[in-house]
């Protein structure tokens, strides 16, 4: 058996080490951390919102830390604003419990999108992901 990666090819034989590779290969990710995307327009951010995120997610686990992150979308000066919310759990399980419950449900008029967000890039506040 022989699998590409950007390493190149690596080749691997016998039952137990191809075993072991697909194990690798299709864990699921130990992430703890959730992103929630199309929540608020840049125009309602207020103070009250990481206060009211983090109650609103501490139904589905202990909360640790929120970010909000806006991600102008060009140097233009009317380019739109993205905002990200980023939603730190304690653990990977109650990132899905959270996902399950958030995804694809309306806040005010907007369709949330809950995802799983990669958590070294979360750790280096790396947000554009």
């Amino acid at each position: 058996m022989s699998i590409g990666d950007a390493e190149g090819d690596v080749s691997v034989s016998g039952t137990q080490q191809r075993n072991m590779l697909i194990h690798k290969l299709s864990r699921a990710p130990q992430t703890r951390v959730l992103c929630l995307r199309n929540m608020l327009k840049s125009t309602e951010l207020d103070g009250e919102v990481e206060a009211e995120v983090t109650e609103e997610c501490e139904n589905y686990g202990r909360v640790t830390k929120v970010v909000i992150y806006q991600e102008r979308q060009s140097a233009a000066a009317d380019a739109e604003t993205i905002v990200k919310i980023f939603v730190q759990f304690s653990t990977p399980h109650e990132v899905q419990t959270a996902i399950s419950a958030l995804d694809k449900r309306y806040f005010n008029t907007n369709l949330v999108s809950a995802e799983i967000y990669d958590q070294t890039a979360f750790d280096m506040k790396d947000y554009t992901g």
